[in-house]
C-alpha cells in the first residue's frame, strides 16, 4: 500500500547504506560520528547500531529540508 504522507523509511537493512531512505523519495542519511553507525543482526532481526559513551556519538545526519512540509 502506498502511502503518500510518508517522507522517509530507514529500513536499517542495507549493511552497506545505513542510512538508505526505502520509501523511494530520496531522504538518504548520512552516518557520521567517530564511529560510524552500522547494520548488524540483533536479536534476530537487522537493526541499526549507534555507539556511544566513551566510544563517542555515532548517529545519522538526516536531509536539513526532510519536515519542510510536513504539518498536521
Amino acid at each position: 500500500m502506498e502511502n503518500k504522507r510518508l517522507v522517509a523509511w530507514y529500513s536499517f537493512e542495507d549493511q552497506e547504506d545505513v542510512g538508505k531512505d526505502s520509501s523511494g523519495n530520496d531522504n538518504h542519511g548520512i552516518p557520521r560520528g567517530e564511529r560510524k553507525p552500522v547494520v548488524k543482526e540483533v536479536c534476530g532481526r537487522t537493526a541499526a547500531v549507534f555507539e556511544g559513551g566513551s566510544f563517542g556519538a555515532s548517529y545519522l545526519e538526516l536531509p536539513k529540508e526532510l519536515l519542510k512540509n510536513v504539518g498536521d
